[in-house]
């Protein structure tokens, strides 16, 4: 949703820019496979990820983001077309 309605709003924003990496800080146990979106454990992993990554918003950008975000009312944000996916739960066990 953030990105259909930023992506309008800020001119040269670079295309697949935004993603959400999940990071564990703490839990270096946690194993995952076949994840959608990137899986880190630790803020350092993060920022190796971020540094690694070519495409960067300028000053601007990141201003007239802020400003955006921080006027933003929730009404004006597109819905988005597909309907969620129902949530499936374990049956119980009686």
């Amino acid at each position: 949703m953030f990105e259909n309605w930023i992506i309008p709003q800020v001119s040269g924003f670079p295309e697949n820019f935004i993603f959400a990496p999940v990071v564990f800080p703490v839990a270096k146990w946690i194993g995952t496979t076949n994840c959608s979106v990137p899986v880190l454990h630790g803020f350092q992993e993060l920022t190796q990820m971020l540094q690694q990554d070519p495409k960067c918003l300028t000053n601007e950008q990141v201003l007239i983001i802020s400003k955006l975000v921080e006027n933003c009312d929730i009404s004006d944000i597109p819905k988005p077309s597909a309907k969620p996916k129902p949530i499936l739960r374990k049956p119980s066990e009686k």
